[in-house]
């Protein structure tokens, strides 16, 4: 399911990549650093080491708010459950409404995709969530702090990955 979300995400964001000038659609590329979070497994909850993202939106602007759809991966991080290496996919629809000057508020919402090595189970991904400030500089560059809050399920147990994460974007 997640390979197909990327795919699909790719393709859309390939095909209108060429008129997004004519259109005035904005293709935001994204690094990020995603500080240490926690698992919570069930009744079990367990930090995460520091992670690393990448991501690309595609945005329409109107006037105060901008719209948009995006993806991003997340690098594997090691938690103390088991020595296990978690990584995520996550697709969005994504939201920014501008106040005064450069800083804006933005928020998220999607699937994720929670990938883990596991030894007799599967983790599947779940609805997901992110909401935050940012501002934008020069107009082509924006730094955003956002609250993140990724769901999936193994073996009928909720899993949850919470974090906060500073991104980097750059508006091509």
């Amino acid at each position: 399911m997640r390979r197909l979300a990327l795919v699909l995400v790719a393709v859309i964001l390939a095909s209108v990549a060429p008129t997004a000038a004519a259109l005035d659609l904005d293709l935001n590329l994204s690094a990020g650093l995603d500080f240490s979070g926690t698992f919570d497994v069930g009744a079990v909850s367990e930090d995460a080491q520091t992670g690393y993202s990448l991501g690309l939106e595609l945005m329409f602007d109107v006037p105060i708010v901008e719209v948009g759809i995006g993806a991003e991966y997340g690098f594997d991080r090691s938690s103390r459950i088991d020595n296990v290496d978690v990584s995520y996919t996550f697709v969005y629809a994504v939201g920014r409404i501008n106040f005064i000057g450069p800083a804006y508020a933005v928020a998220r919402y999607g699937y994720s995709d929670l990938s883990a090595k596991l030894a007799d189970a599967s983790l599947d991904g779940g609805a997901s969530w992110s909401a935050g400030l940012g501002l934008k500089f020069f107009g082509k560059l924006r730094t955003e702090v956002l609250l993140n809050q990724f769901s999936g399920d193994v073996s009928g147990v909720d899993v949850d990955y919470d974090t906060w994460s500073l991104r980097v974007l750059y508006t091509c």
